[in-house]
Parts: structure tokens; C-alpha cells; sequence
């Protein structure tokens, strides 16, 4: 398997994994290991992101899009306006475009120290409604592609999106038989 390596942890070129995947990986790597601050070097960069462990919405936003580069990918980064300047991304997936906000993916500072594991993807390959709901978009020097299809949608992809009751249901039974079927009793003993 080729890989390239981002420090020590990240393994994104393997061939066996989908292009999905890949982005997954990368948005999992990003939400759990750089810490989201406006404050300290670099935080607007590739390296502040990756290097420093630090960023800001640009620096996720530059960050991703080099792993998108490296895997090849194809990915542009946005902005726009979310009551101060935003930036994220957009990739190109199965003919499709979509956006990835990996700054508005991580989770919050309490929920962070409760939950260290959290991953959220209400950001995570999103049509433009989803976006739109809470930004607008700078078209000062081109307007993006139109991300119209939820069929990459990390809710949909993964059947985790429920349209009545009985599919909600299901969704939540299943995950937390996931969680129980997950744990050590180890520590029990």
C-alpha cells in the first residue's frame, strides 16, 4: 500500500479506500486533532493546521484542501459570511460537488472535555441548502458550483438520516447497540 504520511498518523493514499472514505478520514483527522482558535502562529495556514495542531476556519479550510490535493481530489475553497468572514471547502465527489466545513464540524469546548471522541457531520458533504440555511457566499471573483445532491451526504451515505419515527428509531437503536457492542468490560473485572 503507497501512503503519505502527515506526521506520524495519517495514512491517506490507500488504494483499498474510496474516494468517500478518504474525505472522511480526513475530516475525522482534522475534527480530532486541531484545536479550533483564532489565537497563536499560523492558525490561517497548512502548517498551523497540521504542524501546530491550531487553526482557524482558513487554516482547516487550506489544510483540507491540500489533503484533498494530495489524494487527488478535486476541491476549492469558499467564502462567504456567517456574521464574520468564513471560509470552507467544496469537493468534486462521484460528478457531484459538496461542501466540507471542518471549523463548524468541531465540536464545542464542553462538549470537547466530555466527549473527547465526538465527531460531528452536519457540515460534512452538504448541498447548498444546508449551507445557505446559516451563510451567504462571496461570488466577488467567480460564484462556486451548485451542490445540489445529498447522495454523498455523510447521513445519507451512512443510512443515518431518518424521514418518519420508525426510521428514527431504528437509526438510534442501532447506534447504541454499536456503542454497547464497542465498550470493554475490562475495567469491570
Amino acid at each position: 500500500i503507497s501512503c503519505s504520511l502527515v506526521g506520524s498518523e495519517m495514512c491517506i493514499r490507500d488504494s483499498s479506500m474510496s474516494d468517500y472514505e478518504k474525505l472522511k478520514y480526513i475530516h475525522d483527522y482534522l475534527v480530532l486533532n486541531v484545536e479550533s482558535t483564532v489565537e497563536g502562529d499560523y492558525v490561517d495556514s497548512v502548517y498551523g493546521a497540521l504542524v501546530n495542531k491550531r487553526a482557524l476556519c482558513e487554516g482547516y479550510a487550506k489544510a483540507f484542501s491540500y489533503l484533498c490535493n494530495l489524494i487527488g481530489v478535486e476541491n476549492m475553497i469558499v467564502t462567504g459570511y456567517t456574521g464574520v468572514d468564513h471560509m470552507w471547502n467544496m469537493v468534486k465527489l462521484e460528478g457531484s460537488w459538496y461542501h466540507v466545513d471542518i471549523g463548524w464540524d468541531q465540536p464545542s469546548e464542553a462538549l470537547r472535555e466530555r466527549y473527547p471522541d465526538l465527531i460531528l457531520y452536519q457540515y460534512f458533504l452538504v448541498d447548498d441548502a444546508v449551507i445557505q440555511n446559516n451563510r451567504s457566499i462571496n461570488n466577488y471573483l467567480c460564484a462556486p458550483p451548485k451542490a445540489e445532491t445529498e447522495t454523498m451526504n455523510y447521513f445519507v451515505y451512512e443510512d443515518r438520516y431518518a424521514e418518519d419515527y420508525d426510521k428514527a428509531i431504528e437509526i438510534i437503536t442501532d447506534s447504541c447497540r454499536e456503542c454497547i457492542d464497542s465498550v470493554s468490560y475490562t475495567h469491570l473485572r
